[in-house]
């Protein structure tokens, strides 16, 4: 991971929580969730993942974004900024996981994403069964599910600690000088 062509700083979850010594910039921080269950159960499989998740279902309804494998996980604008390239759907976390297990081998699936949901309100109990680091400030605490997916440019409001347990992320990471570059398009 870099930032303006430069190594971000990688420090070991072995020392000091990096949010009370670090300065305020970005760092990548290895091993941070290792003992997480989530992250024991994805080390056996994507199978053992998916029944950790379950375990914790609230059994609500989540918002889903669902589009066709011709974005190739692009979440954005349709050609003429009218509407997204996306629908907005609601399914169960049972019925969001089987659809993203029906194309797990799908070398160019459909768009399937749970995005930035609380995790109280997909799976009660995940946080408990995989608590926050310690010495972490209290903070929302949020779930990503999906497909393959591309996010567009934007800010997030908070600071944030992104913790992959299952699977990948990449973030591309842009100084706070081009804040006023990062929309395009509507603004709802």
């Amino acid at each position: 991971m870099s930032i303006a062509g430069a190594p971000l700083r990688e420090i070991s979850a072995d020392g000091a929580a990096p949010w009370e010594t670090a300065p305020r910039e970005p760092v990548v921080v290895r091993g941070l969730v290792r003992d997480w269950p989530l992250v024991a159960a994805a080390r056996q499989g994507a199978e053992a993942a998916r029944e950790h998740l379950l375990t914790h279902d609230a059994k609500r309804m989540l918002a889903v974004s669902t589009g066709p494998p011709e974005i190739d996980g692009r979440l954005f604008y349709n050609a003429d900024f009218t509407a997204t390239n996306c629908e907005l759907t609601r399914e169960t976390l049972p019925a969001v996981l089987e659809r993203i297990f029906a194309h797990r081998d799908n070398p160019r699936p459909p768009l399937i994403y749970v995005a930035s949901t609380t995790i109280d309100a997909a799976a009660p109990g995940l946080a408990v069964a995989n608590p926050p680091p310690p010495r972490l400030p209290q903070a929302l605490a949020s779930i990503w599910i999906g497909t393959k997916s591309r996010i567009a440019a934007h800010q997030d409001v908070p600071d944030n600690l992104a913790c992959v347990a299952v699977g990948r992320r990449r973030f591309t990471l842009f100084p706070p000088e081009q804040l006023a570059n990062l929309y395009i398009g509507r603004s709802t």
